[in-house]
């Protein structure tokens, strides 16, 4: 149908890499545009046949002016590795990253559980405690002077208690 549509347009619309490497090889055209106006670099549609071109570009960069082609950056043995080394520098990143989030994890979660231990800690010194026994206060509480107790035999121990002491301070021992 079209006398424009080259052999070469035909290899790389099927995205047939050694079609296409064999028609470069041959001396095709790639700045060649169908009848439509389209370069057959165009006309790739898999990651593979675009990088057929990009990689004989990279091979023969001085045989075609690749920017009229439409072809971008050739891939060589040097693009090659900057990549492979660039993924592997992001990796690294990555990993570090990942560490450190770890680590932060680790820290915040040693935090809480800090502050939950604290937390707890707080309840019971706050929790009022029998002044003779030292029981949590699980009732009202019997009340003498300045003191709270859990039931009325420690009010009477307590009593007693502070009597014998101030006795015994009464009498100098």
């Amino acid at each position: 149908e079209d006398p424009l549509f080259t052999a070469l347009h035909v290899a790389s619309q099927s995205d047939d890499v050694d079609a296409i490497l064999e028609e470069l090889e041959n001396g095709a055209n790639p700045e060649a545009r169908d009848g439509k106006g389209r370069v057959p670099y165009y006309l790739c549609t898999t990651q593979a046949a675009r990088e057929a071109f990009r990689r004989w570009r990279g091979a023969n960069e001085d045989a075609w002016d690749w920017t009229a082609a439409q072809v971008p950056e050739g891939i060589t043995q040097e693009t090659e590795q900057r990549k492979k080394d660039k993924e592997k520098e992001k990796r690294k990143k990555q990993k570090e990253k990942q560490k450190v989030n770890k680590a932060k994890a680790k820290e915040e979660e040693e935090e809480r559980l800090r502050k939950d231990e604290e937390e707890k800690k707080m309840l019971e010194e706050a929790q009022a405690k029998c002044d003779k026994c030292n029981k949590p206060l699980v009732a009202k509480p019997f009340a003498r002077l300045n003191y709270l107790y859990c039931s009325p035999e420690c009010v009477n121990e307590h009593r007693r208690d502070l009597q014998a002491e101030a006795a015994l301070k009464r009498i100098g021992a």
